[in-house]
């Protein structure tokens, strides 16, 4: 059994078609190859892979609270909506601090 999150992403990021060959035929990707596709961020050393992970945490924990909240709020909630949705849903949020 596939989470749906697992089926959700890959589709969003890739396509219909890739994301259903890619979890179909239940192949293994390499990093970069998952770099290239938009399914990841970064590709980093597996030896900097602590490291690097601890860099972003210590930046997201640097930003302010409120800020971290308001921008988990704007992707999170936006995401499907169109532009012109966006930005005013985005101007009515921001009125309202």
């Amino acid at each position: 059994m596939v989470p749906s999150l697992a089926i959700a992403h890959p589709q969003r990021r890739i396509g219909h078609k890739q994301a259903f060959e890619l979890l179909a035929l239940g192949q293994h990707i390499e990093a970069k190859q998952a770099l290239a596709l938009g399914l990841c961020n970064r590709v980093v050393p597996e030896g900097d892979i602590y490291e690097t992970a601890r860099r972003i945490a210590v930046s997201l924990a640097e930003r302010g609270r409120s800020a971290m909240r308001a921008t988990k709020h704007i992707f999170v909630d936006y995401a499907a909506d169109s532009l012109t949705d966006s930005v005013n849903k985005a101007r009515a949020f921001m009125c309202r601090r």
